[in-house]
């Protein structure tokens, strides 16, 4: 079982949540910070890419959307953030209100994190970047998914 599949099947709240539009803003939210922690380190490999698409292609997502264009969405707007600090400002505001439960914030945590451990090197950058999260998400250092 890979890392990101352990991840869903301990943190899979879709039961939970009744309507889709919320599942779909949860896991909207998820794609977004993991692409903002990849590109944290102004460098994209490949490991971190396939961690991307799994977690994207292994969400429920609307009829109207799939995997591809989620993607694309959450690309488009990580770009735009990091080329204006206000942008990036709204991102991070937008990214709180869509994961307004612990342990949708936890979910987040935990698939960002596998992002940062995916190339097997975890550069200052990166871990500067998961402590921004985590304070943003309002969750104390060393947090984890227990």
């Amino acid at each position: 079982m890979s890392r990101l599949q352990d991840l869903l099947s301990r943190f899979d709240r879709d039961a939970l949540l009744t309507e889709p539009a919320a599942v779909a803003g949860r896991d909207r939210a998820v794609l977004e910070l993991m692409l903002l922690q990849m590109f944290a380190d102004l460098e994209s490999a490949e490991s971190e890419r396939a961690i991307v698409r799994e977690f994207a292609m292994s969400r429920p997502w609307p009829i109207d959307t799939d995997p591809d264009v989620e993607i694309d969405r959450a690309t488009a707007a990580v770009r735009a953030a990091f080329i204006d600090a206000g942008a990036m400002r709204d991102l991070v505001v937008d990214l709180c209100v869509r994961l307004d439960h612990d342990d949708d914030r936890k979910f987040a945590l935990d698939h960002v994190t596998a992002i940062m451990e995916a190339d097997g090197t975890i550069e200052p950058r990166e871990a500067a970047f998961l402590a921004e999260i985590r304070a943003s998400l309002g969750l104390p250092p060393g947090t984890s998914d227990s």
